[in-house]
């Protein structure tokens, strides 16, 4: 089975061929983690990723023709041109007005927008998917924004106090979005003030996690 995504450009990128191994049916309570729908006795594959075309893995992009619905086709029914063959695909950054993400998926983001974050400092606001619960951060440091958000992602703290007990427990239940970026070479005082007042727009510290 040959295994493409759909990018938020829209590109079909091809990422693996899997060998399906078996075949069963879900538990009760099974909960389909993209859709967020109950999938309790639907069938369920064990699929094993193959060696086989591993050198065009987030390379190639196909068009998938216009059965966009119909997410199983057979391929030998369905023919995919191939519109290109890139070195490493990857997705334009999305912008840091959009940019949107579970802290979990920082240490997994491509390469380029690595690179974007750890270019800039700045303001962030960190979200309890839970609780619904703001935190307001800053990124003073060499790592910019990505090395701060790197900290949580790998069960840090970032030294903020209503986190610390989560951390522990290996709680990192959080999107994390972009409230203003500033260069390098901005003061860590100005990026304190900036701090302060998204604190108290948001009033992240009467009814959020911030504590000081």
């Amino acid at each position: 089975m040959a295994s493409f995504v759909v990018t938020e450009n829209r590109k079909t990128v091809f990422v693996g061929m899997y060998q399906v191994d078996g075949l069963g049916t879900c538990p009760p309570g099974s909960t389909d983690l993209l859709l967020n729908e109950d999938v309790s006795g639907h069938y369920k594959y064990e699929l094993r990723l193959l060696d086989a075309l591993a050198n065009y893995q987030d390379k190639v992009v196909i068009d998938w023709g216009r059965g966009t619905r119909t997410w199983v086709q057979l391929a030998a029914n369905q023919p995919k041109p191939v519109i290109e063959i890139t070195q490493q695909y990857e997705p334009p950054f999305p912008g840091f007005r959009t940019f949107l993400r579970p802290i979990d998926e920082i240490p997994t983001l491509p390469n380029s927008w690595q690179q974007v974050l750890r270019s800039v400092k700045g303001i962030y606001l960190l979200v309890d998917r839970d609780s619904g619960k703001q935190l307001v951060g800053s990124a003073k440091g060499a790592g910019g924004l990505f090395g701060r958000w790197a900290d949580y992602a790998n069960g840090g703290d970032g030294g903020d106090v209503a986190l610390k007990a989560a951390a522990r427990s290996g709680y990192r239940n959080y999107h994390v979005s972009v409230l203003e970026v500033v260069d390098q070479n901005t003061p860590d005082e100005t990026i304190e003030k900036s701090e302060s007042y998204w604190k108290n727009k948001l009033l992240s510290l009467q009814f959020g996690l911030n504590r000081n």
